[in-house]
Protein backbone atom coordinates (compact mmCIF):
# COMPACT_ATOMS: atom_id res chain seq x y z
CA UNK A 1 0.00 0.00 0.00
CA UNK A 2 1.26 3.85 -0.39
CA UNK A 3 1.22 4.15 3.58
CA UNK A 4 3.61 1.34 3.88
CA UNK A 5 5.55 2.31 0.64
CA UNK A 6 5.76 5.77 2.45
CA UNK A 7 7.13 4.36 5.95
CA UNK A 8 9.64 2.67 3.99
CA UNK A 9 10.68 5.98 2.09
CA UNK A 10 10.93 7.41 5.27
CA UNK A 11 12.49 4.91 7.21
CA UNK A 12 15.42 4.71 4.48
CA UNK A 13 15.69 8.74 4.37
CA UNK A 14 16.14 8.83 8.15
CA UNK A 15 18.95 6.44 8.31
CA UNK A 16 20.73 8.08 5.05
CA UNK A 17 20.09 11.81 7.16
CA UNK A 18 21.68 9.69 10.42
CA UNK A 19 24.64 9.19 8.44
CA UNK A 20 25.30 11.77 7.28
CA UNK A 21 25.38 13.65 10.84
CA UNK A 22 22.09 15.20 10.41
CA UNK A 23 20.20 13.61 13.29
CA UNK A 24 17.88 15.80 14.51
CA UNK A 25 15.91 15.35 11.06
CA UNK A 26 16.72 12.10 11.24
CA UNK A 27 14.58 11.18 14.01
CA UNK A 28 12.66 13.47 12.50
CA UNK A 29 11.81 10.83 9.64
CA UNK A 30 12.32 8.22 11.51
CA UNK A 31 8.97 8.89 14.52
CA UNK A 32 6.74 9.40 11.06
CA UNK A 33 8.19 6.27 9.67
CA UNK A 34 7.19 4.51 12.86
CA UNK A 35 3.92 6.02 13.18
CA UNK A 36 3.05 5.22 9.72
CA UNK A 37 4.44 1.43 10.29
CA UNK A 38 4.33 0.53 13.93
CA UNK A 39 4.64 -3.17 12.17
CA UNK A 40 8.50 -2.26 10.38
CA UNK A 41 11.11 -4.82 12.09
CA UNK A 42 14.11 -2.13 11.30
CA UNK A 43 12.74 1.73 11.91
CA UNK A 44 11.81 1.59 15.26
CA UNK A 45 15.81 0.03 16.19
CA UNK A 46 16.90 3.01 13.52
CA UNK A 47 15.10 5.57 15.93
CA UNK A 48 16.20 3.99 19.05
CA UNK A 49 19.73 4.16 17.62
CA UNK A 50 19.26 7.94 16.43
CA UNK A 51 17.72 8.59 19.97
CA UNK A 52 20.66 7.32 21.44
CA UNK A 53 23.14 9.38 19.85
CA UNK A 54 21.22 13.03 20.28
CA UNK A 55 20.56 11.94 24.32
CA UNK A 56 24.61 11.32 24.45
CA UNK A 57 25.17 14.26 22.34
CA UNK A 58 27.31 12.94 19.90
CA UNK A 59 26.84 12.96 16.11
CA UNK A 60 27.81 9.99 13.36
CA UNK A 61 26.96 6.77 12.80
CA UNK A 62 29.20 4.57 15.51
CA UNK A 63 27.08 1.78 15.24
CA UNK A 64 26.13 -0.37 12.68
CA UNK A 65 22.64 -0.76 11.94
CA UNK A 66 19.92 -2.95 13.36
CA UNK A 67 19.79 -6.27 11.35
CA UNK A 68 16.32 -7.13 9.86
CA UNK A 69 14.32 -9.53 12.08
CA UNK A 70 14.44 -13.20 10.86
CA UNK A 71 11.99 -16.00 11.72
CA UNK A 72 13.60 -18.60 12.84
CA UNK A 73 11.67 -22.08 12.00
CA UNK A 74 11.58 -24.80 14.13
CA UNK A 75 14.35 -27.41 13.31
CA UNK A 76 12.18 -30.47 12.00
CA UNK A 77 13.03 -33.90 13.34
CA UNK A 78 15.23 -36.27 12.21
CA UNK A 79 13.74 -38.76 9.71
CA UNK A 80 13.90 -42.09 10.53
CA UNK A 81 14.93 -44.20 7.78
CA UNK A 82 13.49 -47.49 7.18
CA UNK A 83 13.94 -50.10 5.20
CA UNK A 84 12.00 -53.60 3.94
CA UNK A 85 12.18 -56.51 5.21
CA UNK A 86 11.03 -59.70 3.02
CA UNK A 87 10.69 -63.18 4.89
CA UNK A 88 10.62 -66.33 2.81
CA UNK A 89 10.38 -69.78 3.66
CA UNK A 90 9.20 -72.84 1.33
CA UNK A 91 8.02 -74.97 4.02
CA UNK A 92 8.52 -78.90 3.75
CA UNK A 93 7.27 -78.86 7.22
CA UNK A 94 3.88 -79.58 7.93
CA UNK A 95 3.71 -77.85 11.11
CA UNK A 96 6.71 -75.37 12.27
CA UNK A 97 6.98 -72.12 14.51
CA UNK A 98 9.24 -69.88 12.26
CA UNK A 99 10.75 -66.76 15.01
CA UNK A 100 12.60 -63.82 13.35
CA UNK A 101 14.69 -61.41 16.23
CA UNK A 102 15.28 -57.74 15.53
CA UNK A 103 17.96 -56.80 17.97
CA UNK A 104 16.72 -59.57 20.69
CA UNK A 105 13.43 -58.53 20.24
CA UNK A 106 10.67 -59.78 19.12
CA UNK A 107 10.05 -58.82 15.45
CA UNK A 108 7.88 -62.30 14.06
CA UNK A 109 6.64 -65.84 15.62
CA UNK A 110 4.53 -67.11 13.15
CA UNK A 111 3.44 -70.89 13.40
CA UNK A 112 2.80 -72.31 10.35
CA UNK A 113 0.60 -75.21 9.90
CA UNK A 114 0.21 -76.45 6.57
CA UNK A 115 -2.09 -79.98 7.32
CA UNK A 116 -5.10 -80.88 5.17
CA UNK A 117 -7.75 -83.19 6.16
CA UNK A 118 -7.78 -86.43 3.92
CA UNK A 119 -10.38 -89.20 3.33
CA UNK A 120 -12.42 -89.52 6.43
CA UNK A 121 -10.86 -86.24 8.25
CA UNK A 122 -7.60 -87.96 8.92
CA UNK A 123 -4.61 -85.67 9.08
CA UNK A 124 -2.32 -85.46 5.62
CA UNK A 125 0.76 -84.04 5.82
CA UNK A 126 1.49 -81.13 3.68
CA UNK A 127 4.20 -78.04 3.04
CA UNK A 128 3.88 -74.46 2.03
CA UNK A 129 4.91 -70.95 1.38
CA UNK A 130 5.64 -68.45 4.37
CA UNK A 131 6.09 -64.42 3.08
CA UNK A 132 5.97 -61.80 5.55
CA UNK A 133 7.22 -58.01 4.53
CA UNK A 134 8.35 -56.02 7.92
CA UNK A 135 9.11 -52.11 7.62
CA UNK A 136 12.03 -51.72 9.74
CA UNK A 137 14.48 -49.03 11.03
CA UNK A 138 17.87 -49.13 8.56
CA UNK A 139 21.05 -49.12 10.14
CA UNK A 140 23.66 -51.65 11.37
CA UNK A 141 20.91 -54.64 12.78
CA UNK A 142 21.38 -57.94 14.37
CA UNK A 143 18.98 -60.54 12.86
CA UNK A 144 18.02 -63.93 15.13
CA UNK A 145 16.32 -66.46 13.10
CA UNK A 146 15.37 -69.71 14.62
CA UNK A 147 12.89 -72.73 13.43
CA UNK A 148 11.24 -74.72 15.60
CA UNK A 149 9.43 -78.29 14.59
CA UNK A 150 6.03 -78.61 15.72
CA UNK A 151 7.22 -80.35 19.13
CA UNK A 152 8.96 -76.64 19.70
CA UNK A 153 12.09 -78.41 19.53
CA UNK A 154 14.91 -76.06 18.15
CA UNK A 155 15.65 -77.31 14.27
CA UNK A 156 18.42 -74.42 13.72
CA UNK A 157 19.06 -71.09 14.67
CA UNK A 158 21.33 -68.25 13.78
CA UNK A 159 21.96 -64.50 13.97
CA UNK A 160 23.05 -62.48 10.88
CA UNK A 161 24.61 -58.94 10.97
CA UNK A 162 22.14 -57.14 8.67
CA UNK A 163 23.52 -53.38 7.43
CA UNK A 164 20.42 -51.69 6.45
CA UNK A 165 20.11 -49.19 4.10
CA UNK A 166 17.74 -46.50 4.22
CA UNK A 167 15.01 -46.89 1.39
CA UNK A 168 16.34 -50.64 0.87
CA UNK A 169 15.14 -53.71 0.65
CA UNK A 170 16.56 -57.18 2.50
CA UNK A 171 15.35 -60.75 1.31
CA UNK A 172 15.36 -63.23 4.50
CA UNK A 173 15.58 -66.63 3.52
CA UNK A 174 14.94 -69.90 4.88
CA UNK A 175 15.97 -72.89 2.73
CA UNK A 176 15.26 -76.19 3.60
CA UNK A 177 15.35 -78.98 0.92
CA UNK A 178 13.13 -81.72 2.69
CA UNK A 179 11.82 -81.95 6.11
CA UNK A 180 14.39 -84.26 6.83
CA UNK A 181 17.46 -81.75 6.08
CA UNK A 182 18.92 -79.18 8.16
CA UNK A 183 17.71 -75.09 7.81
CA UNK A 184 19.72 -72.57 6.30
CA UNK A 185 19.44 -68.70 6.73
CA UNK A 186 20.57 -65.94 4.40
CA UNK A 187 19.77 -62.69 3.93
CA UNK A 188 20.31 -60.20 0.83
CA UNK A 189 20.37 -57.33 0.00
CA UNK A 190 18.08 -56.40 -2.77
CA UNK A 191 17.24 -53.09 -4.98
CA UNK A 192 14.22 -51.15 -3.61
CA UNK A 193 10.99 -51.20 -5.75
Amino acid sequence: SRRLARAEALREEGWALYKAGRSGEASERLREAVALNPADPLAPGYLSIVEERLRVGRAGPRVQAPLPLQTVLPTPAPVVAETRLEVYFNCPLSAATLEVDLDGEALARKQLNYYTKGFLGIKKKGAGVYQEVFTIRSGNRSLGVRLRDEAGVVLAEQTLPAALVPGGRAILKVEMENERAVPRFSLTAARPR
